[in-house]
């Protein structure tokens, strides 16, 4: 009677861990069906969460009615004679903004006090949207909007092919650094700040001269 006993007690404990195993797999395989989704779901996220950025991230054309996001002067079109000197760029949240010449494009940070995401110039030659920091500029007496002059080039071979033009003689070119005009750029920058400011100080003066 006790061995009886004893084994229908042996039978229901490897039943009952038998059992518990089986439970613990299918939990384990649960959670790795769980993770597999998750990770699928998370690279679907990043793609498009990437392929987003990239949008937002593309230079738009000019229409007839922009306006510098600077000046608030006319920004030109691809085909018209100023277009050439015409710049964009996207804010941190996707806006793309527009500029009439290359000094408000580099003033544009300055004014705002945020960094563009992305920044555009116009090659000289092909008028493409062409990414501003691995373009070269060269200085010209061309006429632009806000007498800056700057023409760039998509390559630094381009830009020494046309500096060594004879026929571009009577522009005057010069191969400069981006360094070099954006200290340009600030400077005029300081100087209609300094303008303001004493213009806003002689309002204050002549408002308190009229109380008095």
């Amino acid at each position: 009677m006790k061995k009886f006993l004893l084994f229908c007690l042996s039978a229901m404990l490897v039943a009952f861990f038998a059992g518990c195993s089986a439970k613990d797999s299918a939990t384990e395989d649960k959670n790795e069906k769980t993770a597999a989704t998750t990770e699928t779901k998370t690279a679907k996220t990043g793609e498009n969460k990437e392929a987003v950025t990239e949008a937002e991230h593309s230079p738009l054309e000019v229409q007839a009615d922009t306006v510098c996001d600077s000046c608030n002067m006319k920004v030109y079109e691809k085909d018209h004679k100023f277009g050439v000197f015409s710049a964009q760029g996207v804010t941190q949240d996707g806006k793309n903004v527009f500029f009439d010449d290359i000094g408000c494009l580099l003033n544009y940070e300055r004014k705002n006090g945020e960094a563009l995401a992305a920044e555009w110039i116009r090659d000289y030659e092909t008028l493409e949207w062409t990414e501003q920091d691995k373009s070269v500029p060269v200085k010209t007496n061309l006429e632009s909007p806000m007498k800056w002059g700057y023409i760039m080039f998509d390559t630094k071979e381009k830009a020494e092919a046309f500096a060594a033009d004879e026929a571009n003689s009577a522009l005057v070119p010069e191969i400069t650094e981006w360094t070099v005009v954006d200290n340009a750029a600030n400077g005029r920058f300081q100087m209609k700040m300094q303008a303001q400011k004493q213009a806003q100080q002689g309002q204050e003066m002549d408002q308190m001269q009229m109380g008095h």
